[in-house]
């Protein structure tokens, strides 16, 4: 069987046997290493979400059949100052750990993003309940989703300065430090490591 349909931009016929998802067709395919099976294509964890013709959807739980002359894209889809405004946004917050859950919520606020230039911070908690992260414990990404706000419609990668918990900790924002520790260690926080990589599905 055969589907016909565009990807990051470019037409695309790709062969499928009957019982594979579309997530089957992207990755074992198309080649799209950046979608991940994290529930084995159960549907809660968010981690293959893809656009698909501009809306934001779980690809393991789709049929090849029915994306047949639809638009999909993926991470590796977003022009580049995109790619570096949403990377740069969840590695300054610390929003990037382990980095498995990252490229389908790249995905998840860039559609997000695209169909409200504003909101709230609870509006995009609830926009992201679809993606599961076990590492962050979500804040920090709704950090990096109030950051990447800020440049999404000037379309500005340049993603500098502290990150906004840079003085603060606790719950939600939690409380001000009123005196630093004695013991300090040599220099200041540096970010994570490949943390951009990580992010687009690179790592």
């Amino acid at each position: 069987m055969n589907v016909t349909f565009t990807l990051n931009g470019k037409e695309v016929t790709a062969e499928y046997e009957e019982g594979m998802s579309v997530l089957d067709v992207l990755r074992e395919v198309c080649l799209i290493k950046s979608c991940k099976d994290g529930c084995s294509g159960q549907g809660f964890c968010g981690a293959c979400t893809v656009l698909i013709n501009g809306k934001a959807m779980v690809s393991c739980r789709q049929k090849p059949a029915s994306i047949e002359g639809k638009e999909i894209i993926t991470v590796e889809g977003l022009d580049r100052v995109e790619q570096e405004i949403l990377s740069k946004s969840l590695v300054k917050e610390g929003a990037v750990q382990c980095g498995y859950c990252s490229p389908g919520l790249l995905i998840r606020i860039k559609g997000f993003l695209d169909q409200h230039p504003t909101s709230t911070r609870e509006q995009k908690a609830k926009a992201i309940t679809g993606n599961l992260c076990r590492c962050t414990g979500y804040q920090r990404i709704l950090d990096a989703m109030e950051t990447a706000e800020e440049h999404w419609q000037t379309k500005n990668p340049d993603i500098s300065g502290p990150p906004r918990r840079n003085k603060f900790f606790g719950e939600q924002y939690g409380f001000e430090r009123e005196f630093q520790p004695k013991e300090h260690g040599v220099g200041s926080s540096t970010q994570r490591y490949r943390g951009v990589d990580m992010a687009l599905g690179k790592k």
